[in-house]
């Protein structure tokens, strides 16, 4: 028996058809059609078929190509590896990268796979005879049509860049030059030079229209423009729910702004979406955040689903916002805002079940995302603050509802004990990356060891043994969210250890809510699953439509 992997590169004469040319062609057609959609003069210079090379599957199972000579193109037999590892420190912290005259697909591929959802590549190619043969050779379509890839081809660079990004006002001008070691210094350095003046250039034309439009005379319509950012958040879909509460709005016209689509990111887009709209609602946005995009005079109204409440504007007595949580109300003043601006807006009750008495066969569910608790770097490099995350991970392990339900006061306890001071840690490294995954997964250990039925949802989960056979699988989209959080057999576990308003407020059926200690949780998962939830109704306001309506001016 042979020892080597078990990947055939398949050599085949030009022109004749194979597995390889078919999916070239496909994956070229889709990408054309793609491009079509975004960038259609693009799109129009490209032949309707592929480049006609001989086209393989490398070593590593990439579809590339060798050129008449027999080299391969990009100048590798395993594209996809050798991108990978040249890529594999990159990191994108704003919403746009750009990604200089890569050889291949391959590396256009890692460093979209590099990045977010919601971030977006400028791919710019100093040959534009190389694109048809990057699009054949992987298919992109999908991030072409989710607008998070982007191409800039020909010598005269600069007027490409800044055609882009006239026709895509909302796409944002990158953050970060990403290269490859194939491409030499002084190329390199050429299109970074073209492309800073063309941003530079960009930025400034944006900066005057911004202006302009801030400056116009009032001529606002009846319409509301929403920020409801779409893409799936687990446990905070915030700009879905106001989204849904505005469906079907009779009271003008609506402007649904979705700030997750790359190309609707910047703020002169939003600027122009809101222009002529009579009030502006965002969750979690203050106007504070975006000083000067919005006409002083008309009404920001901001759905506070959290704890931070961002600065009052002075001059705005028309600005309201609406709390989630009555608790979070002195936040609000702390931040100057008026009294009598301050609402109370819940989580509102955006679902119904149907049917009559929960099945006999029900289960505990918990939903949340976790880690497998290991120190990030970061953390590592300093010993006292490694020696804290492994001492709190041991203390959480025997007992998580040692965190109480105030895991900030908690953290700050341990580190006035082991002399750490405040301003020296993230703290949001440790709550979010240690604390409240300890506390969850604490949360379904007791469970099990209780013999209950648990099942849990989210990433992470599944690489951890003890865990590993009640994973129920990732929670990707709003869909599966739904139908996880929906289904009459569960029951769900509230996923964090504060009692504030919550998602789940806003759900059907039933649930458990926060408990203080393991045999409460025990007394109340019982009680769940024989369908006597202690969980109580909201009593409170909830958002909607009509209450933010009828906020006085």
């Amino acid at each position: 028996m042979s020892d080597k992997p078990d990947m055939v590169m398949l050599a085949t004469s030009q022109g004749l058809r194979t597995c390889a040319s078919e999916k070239a062609a496909r994956n070229f057609k889709l990408n054309r059609a793609a491009l079509g959609r975004t960038q259609p003069g693009l799109a129009g210079v490209m032949g309707e078929a592929a480049p006609e090379v001989e086209y393989l599957f490398g070593r590593d199972g990439m579809l590339t190509a060798m050129d008449g000579l027999g080299v391969w193109v990009g100048g590798c037999s395993v594209p996809g590896l050798a991108a990978r590892e040249m890529l594999k420190s990159m990191q994108l912290t704003g919403r746009t990268g750009c990604l200089l005259d890569p050889s291949h697909a391959a590396q256009i591929r890692a460093a979209l796979d590099g990045i977010g959802r919601m971030q977006a590549m400028v791919v710019l190619l100093s040959d534009p005879a190389g694109l048809p043969l990057m699009l054949a050779c992987e298919d992109f379509s999908g991030e072409i049509l989710a607008h998070r890839l982007w191409f800039c081809c020909g010598g005269e660079m600069s007027g490409a860049i800044e055609e882009l990004f006239t026709q895509n006002p909302g796409l944002t001008t990158p953050s970060h030059f990403i290269r490859t070691v194939l491409l030499a210094d002084e190329p390199g350095q050429i299109l970074i030079r073209d492309a800073e003046g063309a941003f530079s250039r960009i930025n400034s034309r944006r900066q005057e229209q911004l202006r302009a439009i801030s400056s116009q005379p009032a001529g606002a319509t009846s319409s509301w423009c929403i920020i409801a950012p779409m893409a799936f958040r687990l446990w905070n879909d915030a700009g879905w729910t106001l989204a849904k509460v505005f469906d079907d709005s009779d009271a003008g016209e609506v402007i649904l702004f979705d700030p997750d689509d790359p190309a609707a990111a910047s703020p002169l887009a939003l600027a122009r979406a809101s222009a002529d709209a009579g009030a502006m609602v965002a969750p979690n946005l203050v106007r504070s955040d975006m000083p000067g995009l919005y006409p002083i005079d008309r009404p920001w109204v901001t759905w506070i689903t959290g704890p931070r409440v961002g600065s009052f504007t002075a001059g705005a007595g028309r600005d309201a916002v609406l709390l989630a949580d009555e608790r979070w109300r002195s936040a609000a003043l702390a931040a100057g805002w008026p009294a009598d601006r301050i609402h109370l807006a819940a989580w509102p009750m955006m679902h119904t079940l149907t049917g009559g008495e929960p099945p006999a066969e029900s289960h505990l569910v918990l939903v949340a995302d976790t880690t497998d608790l290991k120190p990030p770097p970061a953390v590592c490099e300093l010993s006292s603050q490694r020696l804290l995350w492994e001492q709190i991970v041991r203390e959480l392990h025997e007992d998580p509802f040692r965190l109480g339900d105030e895991p900030l006061h908690y953290l700050r306890r341990r580190m006035r004990r082991a002399g750490i001071a405040e301003e020296t840690l993230s703290s949001a490294v440790f709550v979010d990356e240690l604390l409240i995954p300890a506390y969850q997964q604490g949360i379904a250990r007791i469970l099990l060891r209780g013999q209950f039925p648990v099942r849990v949802f989210g990433r992470g989960w599944d690489g951890q043994g003890e865990f590993a056979a009640c994973w129920g699988g990732e929670i990707a989209d709003r869909e599966h969210f739904h139908e996880v959080v929906l289904d009459r057999r569960s029951v769900l576990i509230h996923p964090m250890p504060m009692g504030t308003a919550h998602p789940m407020d806003g759900l059907p059926g039933r649930r458990l809510g926060v408990q203080k200690s393991a045999a409460a949780l025990l007394r109340e998962a019982s009680a769940g699953l024989q369908g006597r939830s202690a969980v109580q109704a909201i009593g409170h306001r909830m958002l909607s439509r009509e209450m933010i309506q009828s906020l006085p001016a």
